[in-house]
């Protein structure tokens, strides 16, 4: 599968996406099986770095998006126990249900880790109710490691009740490890997770 991805700089309100949003919106409700609100869709469409990728250029069907800003967690989420040093967030993504198992996802994780890592942070992290995302970064990192690009990381979580307020996918995600066994999906718990890199 070919694709194009425009990569978007300090958007504070999807609107700034212009003729893309009804894409973008479109394209998250085949990823999450039409349970996300348009709310919180449209939040998670602003970022320091927003790409969007389509078939091509000319073409406005959006197959997947990714957003991430440079932010600490204290900031990000209004809470004092954790850290207020400044990482890469990755604040959301969704991949097309007609281009999922493509290596679209992997892609758009590799273009926001190049930004973080291009402005100076040692730090990544996300909040989650999906295993698969805590996979992608992981294998991402490994990746880097492997290239020497990075010398390791160390994983880090903590549990945010009721961050949701629901299950945003319309299955329970399968865990597949132990960070997410603890997750209340009915309740709309998340994880926080979090990547300390060293170089």
């Amino acid at each position: 599968m070919s694709y194009n991805i425009q990569e978007f700089r300090d958007v504070t309100t999807y609107d700034q996406l212009g003729d893309l949003v009804p894409g973008l919106e479109a394209c998250i409700t085949s990823a999450f099986g039409g349970t996300i609100t348009e709310e919180d869709a449209r939040y998670h469409m602003a970022g320091q770095q927003v790409l969007v990728a389509t078939m091509n250029p000319s073409e406005k069907m959006v197959i997947g998006f990714a957003s991430a800003s440079v932010i600490s967690p204290r900031e990000e989420f209004g809470n004092p126990d954790l850290t207020d040093q400044e990482g890469l967030y990755f604040i959301g993504a969704a991949i097309h249900r007609a281009a999922q198992g493509n290596g679209l996802y992997h892609g758009l994780n590799s273009r926001r880790l190049d930004f973080g890592l291009s402005a100076g942070v040692d730090f990544v992290y996300t909040r989650t109710q999906n295993p698969r995302v805590q996979e992608g970064i992981t294998h991402l990192l490994d990746k880097r490691v492997t290239a020497g690009q990075i010398r390791g990381y160390e994983v880090g979580r903590m549990v945010c009740r009721g961050a949701y307020g629901r299950m945003l996918t319309r299955e329970k995600p399968v865990a597949r490890d132990l960070c997410f066994e603890d997750i209340d999906y009915d309740n709309g718990d998340a994880a926080i997770l979090t990547w300390q890199l060293s170089r």
